[in-house]
């Protein structure tokens, strides 16, 4: 009997001991769980806190929405986009109500979308907002489950300024474009290589080819050499001080047809970001101008040939009248020309008037032509009264270049000779005749003309 009872003590002795000890690792299993649930909601505490930061500081905006697009979170970015000053005040919303109206259809087509697609492709559209706020923006969107709930996160950055930069720049180039194509003079732009890189359709149309035969060549394979060679040193001295003005020059090129073309052309370079250096040209036609330009000049060249002709004829008819053989009119015009050129006759004559002045001066006698023979030819002294007879043929050379004036209207190689003929027996301190001029009075070409004369009479 007391064996039984010691035995039943035992057994619940070591009941209560098996529990205990049960109870116990179960407490202490229990109060690890609770410390690492402490730690695990401090820590969820901490990252909320970190990822709120984040979002609410984020340079996009970011939108968390229902399915049907209530808006159910805005960061104050997004808030920013849509001209709303608290983003709490966007919570109930909806997300179509600012959308651009143009652009809401398409937003609702990628809503339905998101049912059954998790992430949705980058798209550009417009957002509007109060006080007639206009943003484009980039926006992508995916699926998220929250607090037991399907919603949409949808990202939206602003690219209003790039986009407008954008524009503009292709406004910029449409313009460019259009003008570089149709405009009446060729264009070009070229490298360094002498590659055309493109041309547009007056240019082609210039030179005789296609389009994708002037591409295969370059402008080097149709200039002449000459102009080549210079060209080239004209371009490697832009290069080297990097000069960015425009230069112009004229040139020549050989067509497909393999005639040559005279053009004008104006260059400058047009971009050099890196080792990469571009030439904007243009290319106009001159051919027909230069032709007419070369006709011009070669007709003034006959009309000076016929009118130094005439100049001489009447100065040697003067000449072969004094008894002369013309030998003095060309050994004087040698002096003028001498005396012209060592002189500074600049000062008083444009330059290009000088080779008119010594073409003149062989008139100087023609006046001669009006005084009788049997004083003009005498053989011995003159009278006094037939000195004075002589002395008048300045004024008869000066009136008869006069009356050729009214004919032929003002040129510039009757004034000088009427300068000349009237004014080169006058002398420094007023001796001379027949006005008897001092010193500054007298022409400067009448003074050039009176020292080649006297000269010529005293070595001949």
């Amino acid at each position: 009997m007391n064996f039984f009872y010691m035995a039943a003590l035992c057994g619940i002795a070591l009941f209560f001991l098996s529990a205990s000890l049960f109870y116990k690792r179960k407490w202490m299993a229990c109060k690890k769980q609770c410390a690492l649930m402490k730690e695990r909601e401090t820590l969820f505490s901490e990252n909320e806190g970190k990822y709120s930061i984040l979002v609410e500081n984020a340079a996009s905006g970011i939108l968390l929405r229902k399915m049907d697009g209530e808006i159910v979170y805005a960061n104050s970015a997004f808030s920013d986009l849509v001209g709303v000053r608290s983003h709490e005040s966007l919570v109930g919303s909806s997300y179509l109500d600012f959308v651009h109206p143009e652009d809401r259809d398409e937003s609702r087509r990628r809503m339905q979308l998101h049912t059954g697609q998790k992430l949705l492709p980058l798209r550009v559209h417009r957002l509007v907002g109060r006080g007639d706020k206009e943003s484009v923006v980039e926006s992508t969107g995916t699926v998220v489950f929250h607090e037991g709930r399907c919603l949409v996160m949808s990202l939206f950055h602003d690219i209003t300024e790039r986009k407008r930069s954008e524009d503009a720049l292709r406004r910029s180039e449409e313009t460019f474009r259009t003008f570089f194509e149709q405009h009446s003079v060729g264009f070009a732009i070229t490298d360094t290589d002498c590659r055309w890189l493109n041309v547009n359709d007056r240019l082609c149309e210039i030179l005789g080819y296609s389009r994708e035969e002037l591409l295969s060549k370059t402008w080097r394979d149709i200039t002449p050499r000459d102009f080549f060679e210079h060209e080239i040193v004209k371009m490697e001295d832009m290069l080297r001080h990097g000069d960015q003005s425009e230069h112009d020059f004229e040139k020549q090129f050989l067509r497909k047809d393999g005639s040559i073309i005279d053009v004008a052309v104006s260059t400058k370079i047009l971009s050099s970001s890196g080792n990469t250096i571009r030439f904007a040209s243009t290319i106009q036609d001159i051919t027909d101008r230069k032709r007419s330009g070369r006709i011009l000049e070669e007709k003034a060249r006959e009309l000076e040939r016929h009118q130094e002709a005439i100049i001489n004829s009447m100065a040697i008819l003067a000449e072969f009248r004094d008894g002369g053989t013309g030998e003095h009119l060309e050994r004087t015009k040698s002096y003028v020309r001498l005396l012209l050129e060592r002189s500074g006759a600049e000062r008083f004559y444009p330059e290009e008037d000088l080779e008119l002045i010594v073409r003149s001066s062989v008139l100087h006698d023609i006046g001669k032509v009006g005084i009788p023979d049997r004083i003009l030819l005498k053989p011995g002294s003159l009278t006094e009264e037939e000195f004075d007879t002589i002395r008048a043929h300045p004024v008869i050379g000066g009136y008869a270049l006069a009356k050729a004036e009214k004919v032929l209207g003002e040129a510039a190689f009757l004034k000088y000779a009427r300068e000349i003929v009237e004014y080169h027996h006058e002398k420094w301190d007023g001796a001379g005749y027949p006005y008897s001029l001092k010193g500054d009075a007298i022409p400067f070409a009448a003074r050039v003309m009176a020292i080649a004369d006297v000269y010529d009479a005293l070595i001949s």
